[in-house]
Formats: C-alpha cells, structure tokens, sequence
C-alpha cells in the first residue's frame, strides 16, 4: 500500500504511527506544512525506507509565517518531495489568497528550475470566478 499524502507529524504521537506504518510495510509520503515541522519531521523518519519527508507550507500559514518563506526556498534545493504547497480557498484561508498565489507561484518555478521535483498540490477551493481573478 502507498499513501502519498499523509501528516504523520499531525498525529498525537507519531512514532506509533510510524511503527504501525512499518508494521503494515506501507509507503508514505509524509507531507509537511511548514518549513520548520520539515525538519523535525525528517529528523524523526531519518533513515525509514518506507516514509519520504516532503517539504510543504500548507497555504493558510503562507501569510503569518512568511518569516520562514526564506528557509523553505533554502531547504527546497536538497529535497526530492515538495508538498503541501498550492491554493487554499476556504473561507478561513480566503483573505490571503493574494499570498497564496505568489508563493505557489514562485513554488512551481522554482521547481521546474530545480527540475526532478515531486509536487504534492493542496487544491481545497482553489477555482476562482470571473470576478476573483479581476481582483487577483
């Protein structure tokens, strides 16, 4: 079995997780969604064969942890996985939408020049009307 988008560091106590994820021989791409739970998160699955780390910033936190837009761009260059990056539309992530879209926009460029980069997109309400666009 493989899960290609999944938030072991979200979960009250990882490592069970991750022993339960041995246990069952599942692949996981576990997705990240900020720069600095990145390098936690990779430092707990260093060295487990079955869990890729994949760099990530979940794009309602683009806006309030934009200190930490350089760190991401820093840590991008060394990683094979990028994920938990993209739109996120919802009413709560709505109002930084401007954000959202100049930083998944720098994202997917910064990709293609870096090339061999996996793109774990996060798309929740990402359309947008006719009118949405005029304003963006």
């Amino acid at each position: 079995m493989i899960d290609f988008h999944c938030h072991l560091d979200l979960y009250a106590d990882p490592m069970k997780i991750f022993d339960e994820v041995k246990r069952r021989k599942t692949e996981v791409l576990a997705v990240t969604t900020s720069p600095r739970a990145f390098v936690k998160t990779s430092q707990y699955f260093k060295g487990a064969n079955n869990v890729r780390v994949a760099l990530g910033f979940h794009p309602e936190l683009v806006k309030q942890r934009s200190l930490e837009k350089g760190l991401f761009f820093e840590q991008m260059s060394s990683v094979r996985f990028v994920g938990e990056i993209g739109i996120d539309g919802s009413q709560r992530a709505k109002r930084s939408i401007v954000e959202q879209i100049e930083f998944f926009d720098e994202v997917v460029h910064t990709a293609a020049v870096c090339s061999g980069k996996i793109l774990s997109i996060h798309s929740r309400g990402a359309e947008l009307n006719r009118s949405e666009e005029r304003r963006v």
